[in-house]
């Protein structure tokens, strides 16, 4: 098992697990963004629905579409297919 400090985060290396007790900051808002759920591309911030945290949502990282792009009508600005 390796042991990592990083920032106020201590990573116990085993099997890629991050638990609570490696994270030094206990505030709502650092653990639901170091608990979200995410495989690189898009992630989904966890958080606690009875407090009412403003800040829950879906994040995009590195998302490009391949599929040709078509408009009805050309336009100064619109990406070219």
């Amino acid at each position: 098992m390796q042991i990592r400090q990083l920032g106020e985060i201590m990573l116990t290396l085993q099997d890629y697990h991050l638990t609570l007790h490696d994270v030094a900051n206990h505030q709502p808002a650092y653990l639901e963004t170091v608990f979200s759920l995410a495989n690189g591309h898009f992630g989904v911030r966890a958080n606690d629905p009875i407090t009412g945290n403003p800040i829950a949502g879906t994040l995009i990282n590195g998302f490009y579409e391949t599929a040709p792009i078509t408009y009805g009508e050309a336009g100064v600005g619109y990406a070219k297919a």
